[in-house]
């Protein structure tokens, strides 16, 4: 076991004062250092535990019963919910990017528009470098027809 070696007080200066005693610091034996430790292997063998117990709906102590967890009512609001569902360009950036690349035929604006709708998003964020004259302003004509 590692000792600890504390300095003794240190001589009073000139002035009569003492230095502020360092802090005493505690060195850890391998043997501590290695039980503190957690593997790898303990911890998944402690979650895969857990999840077993879970799923099987954790075998309680005698005497005490179970059941499953329930959700809270949702919050009643007035008018319903004020979130709207949106979709960035960016999310498709592969797909609308192919056909500048030379990587396939991908997917256009339009394309990305028709997702849209036969998904309900309320809306979308084209990003400007989608558009075919990035990056120059596409004409009125183009962003009427999206």
């Amino acid at each position: 076991m590692a000792m600890l070696r504390v300095p003794p007080d240190p001589e009073p200066s000139a002035l009569g004062r003492r230095r502020p005693r360092e802090p005493q610091r505690h060195t850890m034996t391998h043997h501590e250092h290695t039980q503190q430790q957690h593997s790898r292997r303990s911890f998944l063998k402690a979650a895969s535990v857990a999840a077993v117990c879970a799923a099987a709906g954790a075998v309680a102590a005698p005497g005490v019963t179970t059941a499953p967890a329930l959700a809270p009512e949702p919050i009643r609001r007035p008018g319903g919910p004020q979130l709207k569902i949106s979709l960035n360009a960016y999310c498709f950036a592969k797909l609308l990017n192919d056909p500048i690349k030379h990587r396939g035929p991908g997917i256009s604006l339009f394309d990305l528009l028709e997702f849209c709708a036969k998904n309900n998003f309320d809306g979308i964020d084209p990003t400007g470098y989608y558009f075919p004259t990035y990056p120059a302003v596409p004409p009125d004509e183009y962003v009427n027809n999206l």
